[in-house]
């Protein structure tokens, strides 16, 4: 079962969102829109709209999709970027001994098969994903730098918007690419210090957000509003 459709998480959201007063969101890993970001757009409904939600996709398709998708909730801006410095997350990504190390790990799903070091360092390069077939990699790449001028917000977008709403009564969601999930919360932890948030991460049993799932539950810091560890996500309170 994906987050989005449990109907547990749906009721803690809405009624938390509303206990809580929350005005502003920020998501990482919009997708094409139907998913997590849907269920958080949805929870506003018969509440009231919130002043700021943000949800940043870094796939073009993916965005192009999640634009139409998300049009019933005109309160919410999908913006087309990267939530981390590039460089930044490839050396992350290069560096990470659980990465390196995955199989001393058989209790963390990681994608990649038999080498998620090297899938995941593609990954964050933008290397999957090509057609075999050159012509259409090239007529793709142009269109992409064509609407690149117009519509790309650029890199680091998780620190830019977390420090425009700071101070903001804000529900943060992470949910972005699996080699860099770990390196996403550590940024909203040193970006957002001793603010009050909520936190809500999907993938917990996948490394994407294993050891943030980890830091959470042994965090003094971090009350746990909800969780199914089977369906994969925490939803906290940071105090």
């Amino acid at each position: 079962m994906y987050m989005s459709d449990d109907k547990n998480l749906q009721s803690l959201l809405k009624q938390t969102i509303q206990e809580k007063e929350i005005t502003h969101v920020l998501e990482t890993g919009t997708f094409q829109g139907k998913g997590s970001t849907r269920m958080v757009a949805e929870a506003f409904l018969g509440y009231r709209d919130p002043e700021k939600f943000v949800t940043i996709e870094a796939n073009y398709l993916s965005w192009i999709k999640a634009v139409e998708n998300l049009k019933p909730y005109p309160f919410v801006t999908p913006v087309w970027g990267l939530s981390l410095n590039r460089a930044e997350a490839i050396k992350f990504v290069e560096d990470d001994e659980m990465l390196k190390n995955a199989d001393k790990y058989p209790d963390v799903y990681c994608d990649g098969g038999e080498n998620p070091h090297q899938f995941y360092i593609k990954e964050i390069k933008g290397e999957l994903g090509n057609s075999r077939f050159k012509i259409l990699n090239k007529v793709y790449e142009r269109k992409v730098k064509k609407e690149m001028k117009a519509h790309h917000k650029g890199d680091d977008l998780l620190v830019k918007y977390l420090k425009e709403m700071k101070g903001k009564r804000l529900l943060v969601l992470l949910d972005s690419a699996g080699g860099v999930g770990y390196l996403e919360f550590k940024k909203t932890i040193e970006t957002l210090k001793d603010q009050s948030y909520l936190l809500i991460l999907d993938d917990i049993h996948h490394v994407k957000h294993y050891r943030s799932y980890h830091d959470v539950k042994n965090s003094p810091d971090f009350t746990i509003v909800g969780e199914n560890y089977t369906g994969g996500w925490v939803f906290a309170e940071k105090k």
